[in-house]
C-alpha cells in the first residue's frame, strides 16, 4: 500500500512539474531558490531562465511513504465526549 501511494504522489508531483514546464511558467519558485543558494549561477542564467526551466531542469521526485495506523483511529476524540456527556447525565 505504501509503494503503490509513494508511485501514485511521485507521478502527481512529476506531472505538476512537466504542466509548468510546458507553460514555462516557475511556479514552484526553484528560479528564487537558485538566486539565494546560487547567486553567481542565477545572475549567469536569469534572463533566459523560463526557457532553461522548460528545457534543461529534471526534476526526479523522492517520496517516502510510512503508514503508521491501519484503519480508524485507536481512542477517537468523539468517544472521549460521549463517555463525559454520559457521566453527567
Amino acid at each position: 500500500m505504501e509503494k503503490s501511494l509513494e508511485n501514485q504522489l511521485a507521478d502527481r508531483i512529476s506531472s505538476a512539474f512537466d504542466a509548468t514546464k510546458r507553460m514555462k511558467s516557475d511556479a514552484f519558485q526553484l528560479g528564487n531558490y537558485l538566486k539565494w543558494r546560487y547567486p553567481q549561477t542565477w545572475n549567469r542564467n536569469k534572463t533566459e531562465w523560463r526557457q532553461l526551466y522548460a528545457e534543461r531542469v529534471i526534476v526526479e521526485p523522492d517520496v517516502n511513504i510510512t503508514i503508521k495506523w491501519y484503519g480508524t483511529a485507536e481512542k477517537p476524540e468523539w468517544n472521549r465526549i460521549l463517555s463525559a456527556k454520559e457521566k453527567s447525565e
